[in-house]
Parts: structure tokens; sequence; C-alpha cells
């Protein structure tokens, strides 16, 4: 270990130009991530995540006396034992590490404390996670929310979606099968003797607030709390779009849709990136209905449905102040609200133009892939430097 301390003592970020060490796996962003990082001047070594701990630290010590990074990236921690055995060797080789948590910490590190270690600057999506996450120890973490992906340049308004140019679009799914994925013999049970008033409080504060002492830990608490913000989501999105039952309402999502629906045209799921732009193009009115484990943050539909030139109706969250102008998106509080707002937009295409083209230009100016890299790197290099 001393002659691999000794070798990684080397200056971090002393160039303009930064070496990164990227933690590949099986999620959303990450090879936009790598082309932009790469589009931008820097130099990225790829590492597949093995599944197990010993392989992935085996490869991970490998690649980095070959490549000697400025830092290794990971999105939502992917790559680390949650024993935390990795994160110690790094922090003890003072390889720095950058990580963006594009979901809710709860359901990434359960335990956490594992995983915080002085050589780690973590960014996230909700600015409300910042106070938790340094009350876990982790002592550099920043938010920052996601961004546009899209090419700048392209053209989405062809004709392949035209007849959805008078229609209200939801590409979403219905969260059956994170349902699936978290549920337990007891949950279900469990979550119908809930009392939800949505729209009156933080999804999972109000969980925490009438079941956590049913769990013994705060870790089996979380996992079951990943079912219900599933199941609350899925409800939640049935409700709304079923409000929508006298428009023509398209929905691209799962077959499951089926099921939860009664008024609407069905479509098979179409790629976040090459194919649900063209949807948001062509649709007259594009809806968010957010995910209920999100507090403040906002998702990718926020950036991509403007930067696509497409017309959006987003449900409230608290970022949208701080990442839009007021005329630059249209927001509804409630289901009687967005029928109000759905009926006036189908009628009134010059406002919805005026908004697109506000929206478009404040995604361009502010809410790209390259100003978030360009954000975490500088920030990096201020600590680890």
């Amino acid at each position: 270990m001393s002659q691999l301390k000794t070798y990684f003592s080397y200056a971090k970020f002393a160039e303009e130009r930064q070496r990164i060490l990227f933690l590949s796996a099986n999620y959303f962003l990450q090879r936009e991530v790598v082309n932009c990082l790469i589009e931008s001047g820097h130099e990225v070594a790829v590492l597949p995540v093995a599944k197990d701990p010993k392989t992935m630290l085996d490869q991970l010590l490998k690649l980095s006396v070959q490549f000697k990074p400025d830092a290794i990236w990971s999105m939502n921690h992917l790559g680390f034992d949650p024993d935390g055995q990795i994160a110690h060797i790094l922090s003890e080789l003072n390889l720095p590490v950058i990580i963006w948590y594009l979901d809710d910490y709860r359901f990434i590190i359960p335990g956490g404390s594992a995983l915080v270690q002085p050589n780690v600057f973590l960014f996230t999506f909700e600015k409300e996670d910042i106070a938790n996450l340094k009350a876990l120890g982790f002592a550099h973490v920043a938010y920052m929310p996601t961004a546009s992906v899209l090419d700048l340049h392209k053209t989405y308004g062809d004709g392949q979606y035209a007849y959805l140019r008078k229609a209200v679009s939801f590409v979403g799914s219905t969260f059956q099968d994170t349902i699936q994925r978290w549920e337990r013999d007891s949950y279900s049970e469990m979550y119908t003797r809930l009392k939800l008033h949505l729209g009156k409080g933080f999804f999972l504060e109000e969980l925490s607030r009438q079941q956590r002492p049913l769990f013994d830990s705060e870790e089996t608490f979380n996992h079951y709390a990943g079912y219900a913000a599933a199941r609350a989501t899925q409800e939640y999105r049935q409700r709304v779009l079923n409000s929508l039952g006298e428009f023509e309402l398209h929905v691209f999502g799962d077959h499951l849709w089926h099921h939860f629906l009664r008024s609407f045209s069905w479509h098979k799921p179409v790629h976040n990136i090459t194919e649900a732009p063209y949807v948001y193009a062509n649709s007259a009115i594009n809806l968010n209905i957010s995910s209920l484990q999100l507090r403040t943050a906002v998702n990718l539909r926020l950036f991509d449905v403007p930067m696509s030139g497409g017309f959006l109706l987003t449900d409230w969250r608290e970022s949208l102040s701080e990442l839009f102008a007021e005329d630059e998106l249209a927001i509804y509080h409630s289901g009687e609200e967005l029928k109000d707002l759905v009926q006036y937009y189908l009628h009134h295409e010059e406002e919805r133009a005026a908004i697109r083209r506000k929206a478009r230009q404040r995604v361009i100016s502010q809410h790209l892939l390259k100003h978030r890299l360009t954000g975490m790197l500088r920030q990096a290099q201020n600590v680890f430097a």
C-alpha cells in the first residue's frame, strides 16, 4: 500500500484538462457524460463495473496505475461496495472521487456512513439532501440538477409524429416494475394503512412520520420507502391522466397503462434521447408528472422538452423558480387547474410558441450537460488541486 500511496502522490487537477476514470454501469446519462467530457477536451478511461467487489477493486487499481487519473467518477456510487472497502482504499491512496446522485440518496446508500470519505465530492440533484448528506459525514456536497443532453443543432419536428400536433402527450412508465422490484410480503398491507395527502407535504417525510417507527433500522425503512414512493407515484400519475379523458391523450409507456387508464391512446415506450424528443417536438402539450420521491428536484423532461422545441406543462416543484423564469414554463398545482390549463393552451398556440422559445433559450444558455460537468469539475478542482 505504501508504494501505491507514493505512486499516486502526483498533483491532481494540475492541468486545465483533466484525466477522468469513469465507472460505467447500466444507468442513464453515463454514455452522454463520457462523450461530453471527451468533447470538452478531457481524457476519459471507462471501466465497466464488476459485480464482485474484489474484482472491481483489482481492475480499478490496475487501470488507475496505468491511467493516473485526476479523479474517479461514478454516478450514484455505482462501482462501490456497500461495505465501503473500495471507498476506503481510494481515500488511503489520495485519489479524488466525484459522485453525481440523480436519484434519492436513501435508495442509493441506505446505511450511508460506510461510504463517507474525505476524498469524495458528492453532487446531488436534490438540494434539500445536502444537509442530510453532510450530516452523514460527507465533507464536500453540492447541488447539481440534471440537464439536457440533446443535440443543440438537431431538429426534431419531423412528420413521423405529426398526428400529435393537436394532442396532449405523456412519456413515462406506470412504475409497476419498480413496485415489483422493491416489494416484500408485508409492504402492500402496510401501504394501504397510509393516510396520504398528496400536495400537502413531501411524500417521504410524511411516510417517515407515519411508518418509520414500524421498522428496526433506517436501512429497512428506506427499502420499504422505495416501494411506497413507486406505488404512490403510480396512483398519482393514474389520477392525473384519468382527469384528462375529455382531451386527445397519447401515452408512451409500458403496456400496463391499459389497466389504469380509461380514455387514451397507448404507444410503446420511446427512448429518452433518440425517440422521445420527436414526441416532445410534435405534441401540442407535453405533460410532466413527477415522481413523488422528488422533494424539490426536477427530472430530465424539464430540460429535454424545451430543448427539442416542445411545449411543457409540468407539475409544480420548488426548484422550478431557480431554473426557469416565470414566463418560460407552464405549471399546474392540481388536477382541476391542469384541466383548465390544457383547455387554455390547446387554443392559444401563440402563447405556447412564446413559452417554447424562451424555455429553449434558457436551456441552451444554462442547462446543458456541458454546463453541469464544467461546474462539477471546477468545484472538485477547488477542493482537490
